[in-house]
């Protein structure tokens, strides 16, 4: 039997057909079959995996910071405690991201054609 929690992850992540033929099988996989599967969000050139990593956290950190966290939270919320929970969160953790600074800059910037400046408040 698999260790590390395979037989939990796997069956979310690429579906129970999936999930039965890697983990049933023990058959390597190379970089489409997971990319596929999504076991993996993306494939790059073998030794371009750090510079599309810092380029993916480059373009998230120049998002508004409230919203990067409250996105997060609520993705981790509806995993763990279900749809209804995550939904029951939307109107009032949008109404204080609408009433935030970095709304207001969201909107400037995108009027005035520039990059936004977000300060996290």
């Amino acid at each position: 039997m698999p260790t590390g929690g395979a037989t939990l992850r796997m069956p979310e992540r690429a579906g129970v057909g999936n999930a039965m033929l890697h983990l049933l099988t023990g058959d390597a996989f190379d970089a489409a079959e997971a990319l596929r599967c999504h076991f993996v969000q993306k494939v790059v050139p073998a030794g371009k995996e750090l510079d599309e990593a810092f380029r993916i956290a480059e373009r998230i950190a120049a998002q508004a910071p409230q919203a990067v966290v409250a996105t997060r939270l609520n993705v981790l919320k509806a995993i763990e405690l279900g749809q209804a929970a995550a939904v029951a969160d939307f109107i009032p953790v949008q109404q204080r991201l609408a009433n935030s600074e970095d709304a207001a800059e969201g909107v400037r910037s995108f009027i005035e054609k520039r990059p936004a400046r977000f300060t996290g408040r």
